[in-house]
């Protein structure tokens, strides 16, 4: 055996059949001397060798791609329903953040100008702001005091605001809450459109504080 460059002798080579007798075989970077009959050795065509690689790498069966289906079908729902309960909770607390401030800013300006300010929450349009108390009404909003609340958020009730929306908390420059009735607290109350979240926001009616409680 030695390398040297490669010659076809006494072979026979066609399709996927190769008759060889005694001599040498040729290869693609050595030659290797063999004895060899004269029967022809079965080769498979480049056809049938790609149908058999084919048949290993079968693809997947209608049950098996209707059980992937269902996997994803079912993490999707998942995802999609923590998400909206998430969404929800999340709407639910930023609108009790925009009522809070809406407060703190009608007491600040109160307390600054010396002057009373209303803290106005309207039901139907979803909408909250703060405005000197001599110019309401009509709807006057202290300019950038206006605040929209998200869609799935609903002001269920407020208290100590009157009794017809909109509804109003009176913020006086001694630092004290008006109230239109005997309450001690003025609150709103807020939750989302399916009832499930609720919020309230309180403002003590002594000292203007103004709290967060996430349940009513």
């Amino acid at each position: 055996m030695k390398n040297e460059k490669c010659k076809i002798k006494n072979a026979k080579w066609e399709s996927g059949q190769v008759k060889r007798s005694n001599g040498v075989r040729e290869c693609r970077s050595k030659v290797i001397k063999e004895n060899y009959t004269d029967t022809p050795i079965r080769r498979y065509t480049d056809t049938e060798t790609h149908r058999f690689s084919d048949s290993k790498k079968a693809g997947f069966s209608l049950i098996e791609m209707m059980v992937v289906v269902v996997i994803i079908a079912i993490v999707i729902g998942g995802v999609l329903f923590y998400g909206q309960g998430t969404y929800r909770r999340t709407s639910v607390k930023n609108a009790a953040r925009d009522v809070a401030s809406t407060m703190r800013m009608a007491h600040s300006k109160a307390m600054t100008l010396r002057e009373e300010y209303y803290a106005v929450y309207d039901k139907t349009n979803k909408v909250v702001w703060i405005q000197p108390a001599l110019s309401y009404p009509p709807k006057n909003p202290e300019p950038g005091s206006e605040r929209k609340l998200p869609k799935v958020v609903v002001i269920d009730e407020v208290i100590g605001g009157g009794a017809s929306d909109p509804y109003h908390h009176t913020f006086t420059f001694k630092g004290t809450v008006t109230l239109t009735d005997s309450a001690n607290e003025g609150i709103v109350k807020l939750q989302d459109t399916a009832g499930k979240v609720k919020y309230r926001v309180e403002n003590a009616k002594a000292t203007a504080r103004v709290k967060i409680y996430s349940s009513w």
